[in-house]
């Protein structure tokens, strides 16, 4: 009895021996594959790359859809991207201030757009008029001022104007004149300008541009252009006809602004000869709204 009580003991001690040994086994094994798995989870994690907040443009007073545009962002005087399209694209930006420009016009075939370009410096942004005597688009520029872009995006509000202006050109007294055109070329206009309005010349001298005016049915000579500024200094304009070869010179009161729209009237007298011919000049203007 004694004998078969020792082996029983015997028996269930190699058991409880053999699970307990399972047991750290299992642990063991448990607890590398923790480690394994914490290892690898490591191995896996990627930081995502910022992707940037977005900065939209809010533009007023551009008339219509049909303009061209370019959207130009700065920070600390640097041009940092560039957008342009009938429609403007938000930009993706990081956190900071920033100054946004923009500029709208019916066409960019007689414009050139100097130094308006992703990392270039804002002082040397620059639009020119390609040919002064060509057709000028209506150019119009705007500025945010300062946008602060947080983490939540922004929208910078940027209100646009004209720096050209509209004239219409009316010569009466020359019903007896047989020519069906005649020429007016206005001396003293800007051709250049930056993303700020100021105007400026291209080279040392200003620009001169030329109308060519048709005879309509009353006899009278018409034109319609649209013009840059003239001399900001000048206290008149300094304009030359050309009839049939001949030059007559006109120096009405009055300049060329920005966002103008002017009436250009001029009588002519030719008395009793040509080296007589007297030119009355008047010059009116209204806002172009």
């Amino acid at each position: 009895m004694i004998y078969h009580k020792l082996i029983i003991k015997t028996l269930i001690s190699k058991v409880m021996r053999k699970n307990l040994i399972n047991a750290i086994a299992l642990t063991v094994i448990a607890g590398t594959s923790i480690v394994a798995c914490s290892v690898e989870k490591k191995e896996h994690i990627s930081i995502e790359p910022s992707k940037g907040v977005s900065l939209r443009m809010k533009t007023s007073g551009i008339p219509s859809e049909n303009y061209e545009h370019k959207g130009i962002l700065t920070l600390e005087g640097r041009i940092v991207d560039v957008k342009s399209g009938n429609t403007l694209e938000a930009f993706t930006v990081e956190p900071a201030d920033y100054d946004v420009y923009v500029t709208a016009s019916t066409s960019e075939e007689n414009l050139t757009f100097a130094g308006i370009e992703a990392a270039g410096n804002l002082s040397d942004a620059k639009i020119k008029i390609s040919d002064i005597s060509g057709q000028i688009p209506e150019l119009m520029l705007g500025h945010s001022g300062t946008v602060t872009v947080g983490a939540e995006g922004a929208v910078a509000p940027i209100e646009v104007k004209r720096i050209v202006s509209s004239l219409d050109v009316t010569v009466d007294g020359l019903q007896n004149i047989d020519a069906q055109t005649i020429s007016l070329t206005i001396a003293g206009m800007y051709d250049q300008v930056d993303l700020d309005g100021n105007l400026a010349k291209s080279g040392a001298d200003f620009c001169s541009k030329t109308l060519t005016l048709t005879k309509d049915n009353d006899g009278k000579y018409k034109a319609h252009a649209i013009v840059m500024p003239t001399d900001a200094s000048a206290s008149t304009l300094d304009l030359t006809y050309n009839v049939k070869g001949t030059e007559y010179k006109s120096t009405p009161a009055g300049k060329f602004e920005s966002n103008g729209q002017y009436q250009l009237n001029t009588s002519v007298d030719a008395g009793s000869a040509v080296t007589k011919v007297n030119l009355e000049s008047s010059l009116s203007y209204a806002e172009w709204n």
